[in-house]
């Protein structure tokens, strides 16, 4: 199940890297500014799927106290991605830092993502062996 949870992860990092790439689509698009965003807005709309699932499939692998944290941190962050996106009025001075922060908030998403991979915690610190002189 780990194994699993590796490529949904992978996946979710794909969908995060694709959205960049939408928003930059969606702020030069001709047309009216909402339909230029409708790609960015189902796709965000998919990762936060893919976010809730992937917590799902942790508790089910059991990937470790930090992959589950990791993964509950990157909700309330999608919750708060979705907030800045419903609060911004765009062509107002609050609007371009709303979007700023939404900018940044889905750059610090991706990297909560990928530090839920099972398998990064770190090791405990072995003890050190004694030095070869002092035998």
């Amino acid at each position: 199940m780990k194994k699993f949870l590796t490529v949904w992860l992978r996946v979710t990092m794909g969908l995060l890297g694709l959205q960049i790439a939408l928003a930059g689509f969606g702020a030069v698009g001709g047309g009216e500014l909402r339909e230029n965003f409708n790609l960015h807005i189902l796709n965000g709309r998919a990762i936060a799927v893919a976010i809730l699932l992937a917590l799902v499939f942790a508790l089910i692998a059991k990937a470790g106290k930090k992959s589950v944290l990791m993964l509950l941190l990157a909700v309330g962050l999608m919750v708060l991605q979705a907030l800045f996106a419903m609060a911004n009025v765009p062509g107002t001075t609050m609007g371009q830092v709303l979007f700023f922060f939404h900018a940044i908030n889905g750059l610090i998403i991706m990297g909560v993502v990928e530090s839920a991979f099972p398998g990064k915690e770190k090791p405990a610190p072995a003890e050190e062996a004694e030095p070869a002189a002092a035998r």
